[in-house]
């Protein structure tokens, strides 16, 4: 078993719930999941009883992450494909910041890249929706509506907001398609995002480079820690928002 902390990531809240709670059952982990639809109190309440080490593991849409002053986590696992590099390396570098080996396992199978081109598509509105009236465009999804009021108020007619709605599109899709290059490549990941960056010092691989060059998940396997009972998180959160 891999030695944790670690975060496993989801494009699906039902599914971050549903492996939080069967990885807790069937390993004994200390396991929480975390989205966006939950209250601010319990995401709270979450993000501390990780950093102080009350869980082993987390379960999480891309909503976790941002601002956790966390450095031991040793993995972070993608169980579905994100849409594209930047916002993978921003969310495998949240394991190792301690300097200590930490491993990076992405889940993938030919057709992934589907759920990410729903989910791209889902963000952005259709292009006859920019003739909508203001009144009408408050009946939108959150993501949909702003998109369409940011460029009404910079003064953009239809036609250029159906123009930044065709781009937007395209942008996306090329950065999925870089991000499966990346996956499918055979060379050296790491060298893969150094050419990305454009990055141009010398550098030489590390002990378990990438699996391109050759690694062992195994050397990251060991016991998870034993996690004694939790302190009252209420009386805690009480004192953070006091």
């Amino acid at each position: 078993m891999l030695r944790g902390p670690g975060i496993i990531y989801f494009s699906s809240k039902k599914l971050a719930e549903r492996y939080a709670y069967e990885i807790a059952e069937q390993h004994g982990l200390r396991t929480a999941f975390y989205h966006g639809d939950m209250s601010g109190e319990v995401r709270v309440t979450i993000q501390q009883q990780f950093i102080q080490n009350q869980l082993h593991l987390i379960c999480a849409t891309s909503a976790f992450g941002m601002g956790i002053d966390k450095g031991d986590i040793r993995y972070v696992i993608h169980f579905h494909m994100p849409g594209d590099l930047e916002a993978y390396l921003q969310e495998i570098g949240r394991a190792g910041r301690d300097g200590k080996p930490s491993v990076a396992i992405l889940l993938y199978a030919d057709g992934d890249e589907a759920i990410q081109l729903q989910l791209q598509d889902r963000d952005l509105p259709e292009e006859e929706l920019v003739h909508l009236s203001p009144a009408s465009t408050e009946q939108l999804p959150v993501t949909e509506r702003r998109f369409l009021e940011f460029y009404r108020e910079l003064g953009f007619t239809p036609n250029q907001i159906k123009e930044k709605i065709q781009f937007r599109k395209r942008w996306k899709r090329e950065n999925l398609y870089t991000f499966l290059n990346f996956m499918k490549g055979i060379t050296c990941r790491r060298q893969f995002v150094r050419h990305y960056f454009e990055e141009t010092t010398r550098f030489s691989n590390p002990v378990n480079c990438c699996d391109i060059c050759g690694m062992e998940v195994s050397d990251f396997f060991g016991d998870n820690e034993v996690i004694e009972e939790q302190q009252d998180w209420q009386k805690y959160i009480a004192y953070l928002l006091r």
